[in-house]
């Protein structure tokens, strides 16, 4: 079986990831899990942590990276370009390994609200629930998980399942969040390795 390594900010983005890609890709792999702030071996900055990521792929096995950042309070694009950079020496000097990048804005939350499908049947709220996109996606999501007359265990758990429930079709400010262009990299870089 294929194995991803996911580089993200934390354990939300650990749990949601994956069934994200699993859906772009139509198949199943193995996951391994990174988080930014602990790729201190590789540098500082995006760029060198992804080189340093992509190194640590290789060495367990793993066929290919996806390494997602939030803007946060950056300007949009900024992270996004640094990685792109680490993207394409990868590329270069490893050819076998495929890399996929993305950036969300403002936080991963925001691909999963984009989805009001995905998340009124994960959390099982009524089909008039309000799902609001706001200015503060995670804070969005605690509340709807608050309101599931189905408590999940933690947030983590609640925005993996929202996760496995996303289809790229229903997301419609896909553009605006970064989730578009992630998509079409998942496609373009991950694909390829199923398709064979």
């Amino acid at each position: 079986m294929i194995t991803l390594l996911f580089v993200g900010d934390g354990e939300r983005d650990a749990a949601m990831l994956p069934p994200i890609v699993r859906t772009i890709v139509g198949s199943e792999f193995s996951t391994i899990s990174e988080h930014w702030s602990r790729l201190w071996q590789g540098g500082g900055g995006y760029h060198r942590k992804l080189i340093y990521a992509s190194k640590q792929a290789l060495d367990r096995g793993a066929k290919g990276v996806v390494a997602v950042v939030d803007v946060d309070r950056d300007r949009k694009g900024v992270r996004l370009a640094k990685l792109k950079s680490a993207q394409s020496e990868i590329l270069q000097k490893s050819p076998a390994l495929r890399v996929a990048v993305g950036e969300a804005v403002p936080h991963g939350e925001a691909w999963l609200l984009d989805d009001p499908g995905a998340v009124r049947t994960a959390l099982e709220l009524s089909a008039e629930a309000p799902i609001k996109r706001g200015n503060n996606p995670k804070e969005e999501l605690e509340s709807l998980t608050a309101q599931s007359p189905n408590p999940v265990s933690s947030f983590k758990e609640s925005c993996a399942r929202i996760a496995e429930k996303v289809q790229t079709d229903r997301c419609q400010h896909a553009k605006e969040t970064g989730f578009a262009d992630f998509v079409d990299d998942v496609k373009a870089h991950l694909c390829p390795l199923f398709a064979a």
